[in-house]
């Protein structure tokens, strides 16, 4: 195959791509501007026929980057956004090639492959170079973009975290008793994907529970039993998960009124249960040990024991109230 003439390289080698590129930007583009400005569609230009004037470069690009529907009002707008666009991707694609690649390519081969004495091995061994130069970069930037889309994958469950968590804040002040349940209970499920929110749920629910479980003011409403809501409450905090990396923080729950409560089964280890009427309370397998009961009444209790209550305190204090079945 002859060689091309001097001074005429071909379009197979860097400065062929360098030449149709320069004939792109100086060729087509100061038409396609002169088109725009005359608000005509990239269609039009590509059903005219190819003329030296823009050439079938012209026509090719002009085919490859118009898609889509232009209003005819706005038409003119969109397409020099478009073709800015498209000449700044092609300015950088050729900055990068004579800046970065062909530079650090000469650098990265070395003597030995500079110094082959063929030109067309040299040239062989350039591109293999220039080839891995431009897979290792790919590779970095596409281990950059992976690393991006994790972050944003991150912060977007965060922020869904945060919208559940002030909706069900919401819920559980409404005026609606079955609003308020739905409320605690999407708070258990916030707590149990959230582990830097367990903390906060479980304050927020015990303060639900010493503001909504009040003594009485009146005597009739001595025997009153727990409210629905309280109750859905004191089930999230007696079966919030234990985390391993989290130390179990006891629940805060003084001078709260649980008459007749369920606290089956309920993790209440270390609670602050001071002065907290638990009279009548079912307290099968429930957790109390390490609790502090001072002044509390556990009068009528189910199913508490002595192994219950090991290392609890303020049982000596006179004013605790004790089940008949544990009294000395």
């Amino acid at each position: 195959m002859r060689s091309p003439p001097r001074g005429r390289p071909s379009s197979g080698t860097p400065h062929g791509l360098y030449r149709q590129t320069a004939g792109l930007l100086t060729g087509w583009l100061p038409l396609a501007l002169q088109r725009v400005g005359k608000r005509e569609s990239m269609s039009q230009l590509n059903r005219r026929e190819p003329s030296p004037e823009n050439g079938e470069v012209g026509k090719s690009v002009s085919t490859l980057f118009t898609f889509g529907y232009t209003d005819p009002m706005r038409g003119g707008r969109i397409q020099v956004k478009k073709l800015i666009l498209i000449t700044g991707v092609l300015i950088v694609v050729v900055f990068l090639w004579w800046v970065v690649i062909s530079p650090l390519t000469w650098l990265i081969a070395g003597g030995t492959v500079r110094n082959i004495p063929d030109a067309k091995d040299r040239a062989a061994a350039l591109s293999a170079v220039r080839q891995s130069i431009i897979q290792s970069v790919a590779g970095i930037g596409a281990l950059g973009a992976l690393l991006f889309t994790a972050r944003n994958y991150l912060l977007s469950c965060e922020g869904q975290v945060t919208d559940r968590y002030t909706k069900a804040i919401e819920q559980i002040a409404s005026d609606r008793g079955d609003e308020r349940i739905g409320g605690i209970y999407a708070l258990e499920r916030v707590m149990a994907d959230s582990a830097r929110d367990h903390y906060t749920i479980v304050e927020v629910l015990a303060a639900f529970v010493r503001e909504h479980a009040q003594p009485p003011t009146a005597p009739e409403g001595a025997d009153r039993r727990v409210s629905a809501d309280v109750q859905a409450a004191l089930t999230v905090l007696g079966r919030r998960p234990r985390r391993a990396e989290l130390e179990l923080r006891p629940v805060n729950l003084l001078g709260v009124w649980l008459h007749k409560a369920d606290l089956r089964g309920a993790n209440l280890e270390g609670a602050v249960l001071c002065r907290a009427h638990l009279r009548g309370a079912d307290l099968i397998r429930t957790r109390l040990q390490g609790s502090h009961l001072d002044g509390a009444d556990l009068r009528d209790t189910k199913g508490l024991t002595p192994e219950q209550l090991l290392g609890a305190r303020g049982l000596d204090d006179p004013r605790t109230l004790l089940p008949s079945s544990l009294r000395n």
